[in-house]
């Protein structure tokens, strides 16, 4: 008995593996796609070719010979590249809409998923360049990473209660996006969700939502202890002293801000929190901080001093990279650890002290800085990755360090290579 079942269980499991692995082409309105059987009665829609135009319209059943299969997914990359097509409409059989499912559909311009559809995958809608408007239903829990990424021409969108969680890059570059209203159900926004979005003026969080909150356009924590998004136009920003952390790229991209007030009561400032402010100028960051993160001032390329307390034990990778016209840096001596291509880049930025509580300093940390003196005040030289100074053109500052130190630091792994510029500190 127990042999005959297992026979039997084994004829149903490959009978079902060859079921799921056939394809075929059905056409419908006049229009053909290809499908793929994923179970007894169901199939996706796959990819065909990249000459699908004008209107589509999926069936939500097909048939293969006798048998009828409902349309319950949009496979991955089903529509990629089809830059003619203007319109789809999706069936309120489909369940879950695949990676790349119509990404660079250059001239789709509207879409309505059904209230079927549960799942918006990675890059779904990327590149569409012409996408205008998409209604997204109460039944979708979750919107992959990169789902609109780059859709330019999107103006505004509405979350519904379902969804959860908002992937990484999700609007990235929807340079036209002007507002968000988020609803209750939102627990989760990934990093770089809202970045290069120039045109974002507000996020609205419903009252209920339990996680966030927002107040004239900022979105912030529910108690407002973190703040983690402000609008694109602001030009000067006072942060509430409610905040304790500043979330990751909150200001990334705020191109028209000018100044920044950040008060005693922050502790943490996220990673590239303030990454391409274009015109930031100056920034005084509290004596609560402790790191400054991977790429927290990166790209300010107008940005010309920074004062960085005696409370900062490390400055992260890419930290102030490509600051082009940052002059004046004090590093305090609590500071142990400078990063990979931490003031890479930063070519007004002539000298610079090294206190001696530094021990570790990464790859190409000061690299095309045009620095002309680099002063360390450690007896002990600190460790270095590879090459601090990379530069094309291999123009090497003065290294000046204490006169005891001088062979020590000549012999030394990683500094040798620049004994000829290695001097006593005058």
């Amino acid at each position: 008995m127990k042999i005959r079942f297992i026979t039997t269980l084994l004829t149903a499991l490959l009978t079902l593996s060859v079921a799921q692995a056939q394809e075929f082409e059905f056409t419908y309105k006049g229009q053909t796609l290809k499908y793929t059987v994923t179970a007894e009665n169901e199939v996706r829609v796959e990819k065909l070719d990249d000459n699908l135009s004008g209107d589509v319209i999926i069936p939500s059943e097909v048939t293969l010979g006798k048998k009828k299969y409902k349309v319950t997914r949009i496979g991955e990359g089903a529509f990629g590249n089809c830059s003619n097509l203007q319109s789809i409409v999706i069936p309120n059989s489909v369940k879950a809409i695949g990676v790349a499912a119509f990404s660079t559909c250059s001239n789709l311009q509207n879409v309505v998923i059904p209230n079927s559809v549960n799942t918006i995958g990675a890059g779904a809608f990327s590149s569409c360049k012409n996408l205008q408007s998409v209604v997204i239903p109460n039944s979708v829990k979750s919107i992959g990473a990169d789902a609109f990424w780059e859709c330019p021409n999107l103006q505004s969108i509405v979350i519904p209660n379902s969804v959860k969680t908002i992937g990484t890059e999700a609007f990235f570059g929807c340079t036209n996006l002007q507002s968000i209203s988020m609803s209750e159900s939102v627990a989760n926004i990934d990093s770089f969700a809202f970045v290069l979005c120039p045109n974002l003026s507000k996020i609205e969080a419903s009252p209920n939502n339990k996680r966030y909150s927002s107040k004239d356009g900022a979105l912030y924590s529910k108690s407002g202890d973190t703040l983690f998004f402000v609008p694109k136009k602001t030009e000067a920003f006072t942060i509430p002293n409610t905040v304790k952390c500043i979330g990751d790229e909150a200001f990334a991209f705020c191109d028209s801000l000018r100044s920044i007030v950040i008060p005693n009561s922050v502790t943490s400032i996220g990673k590239s929190a303030f990454a391409r402010c274009y015109n930031l100028q100056s920034v005084v960051i509290p004596n609560s901080v402790m790191s400054i993160k991977w790429g927290t001032f990166s790209s300010c390329i107008n940005l010309q001093s920074v004062v960085i307390p005696n409370s900062v034990t490390s400055i992260g990778t890419f930290a102030f990279n490509g600051c082009a016209n940052l002059q004046n840096v004090v590093i305090p001596n609590s500071v142990t650890s400078i990063g990979a291509f931490a003031f890479a880049y930063c070519r007004r930025l002539q000298s610079i002290v090294i206190p001696n509580s530094v021990t570790n300093i990464g790859r190409s940390a000061f690299g095309d800085a045009v620095l002309q003196t680099f002063t360390i005040e450690a007896q002990t030289p600190p460790i270095i990755r590879d090459c601090i100074f990379l530069d094309i053109e291999r123009i090497l500052p003065t290294i000046y360090v204490p006169a005891a130190s001088v062979e020590k630091y000549k012999a030394a792994e990683g500094w040798k290579e620049y004994a000829d510029e290695i001097q006593p500190i005058k």
